[in-house]
């Protein structure tokens, strides 16, 4: 798929599904993927990430982890990473595409928590940070999706 934009996090069971599922529920019809860096290939959401989304009316139970691979990074308008070590890690990898390589929560300079393995309240406050970071980014979404 070329013209995405694509999440990325360490597992992809819980940061970038959340703010993949939370750019598709506010732009529908925007090309949106994620993956991981170490993804747990094949398995699905973490469970705290499912609940939290059913609560906003978003389904992730057909979600099952990707592992980052080249052509996720070379098709995508935009790369969001979740920490400033996802950040630093793609732009050494990937240097042909670091111009469209941010950080979610740049606007703050701000990495958004992991909550994996954790708690509710852990959940909840990284579901919070790629909400507030994902409303600094809709602007420039929509201007690449036109």
């Amino acid at each position: 798929m070329s013209g995405h934009i694509l999440m990325v996090c360490t597992g992809n069971v819980c940061r970038s599904p959340i703010a993949a599922a939370l750019l598709i529920q506010s732009m529908p019809g925007v090309a949106t993927l994620s993956a991981g860096t170490h993804a747990l290939v094949g398995r699905g959401a973490d469970p705290l990430a499912m609940a939290l989304m059913q609560e906003r009316g978003i389904d992730l139970s057909a979600h099952v982890a990707t592992a980052l691979s080249d052509a996720h990074v070379r098709n995508a308008n935009l790369i969001l990473a979740m920490t400033r070590a996802h950040l630093t890690w793609l732009k050494t990898l990937y240097p042909e595409v670091k111009e469209r390589v941010h950080l979610l929560c740049e606007n703050d300079d701000t990495d958004v928590v992991d909550p994996y393995r954790r708690t509710r309240f852990t959940f909840e406050l990284a579901t919070s940070q790629i909400e507030h970071g994902l409303s600094h980014w809709l602007d420039a979404i929509r201007t690449l999706s036109a």
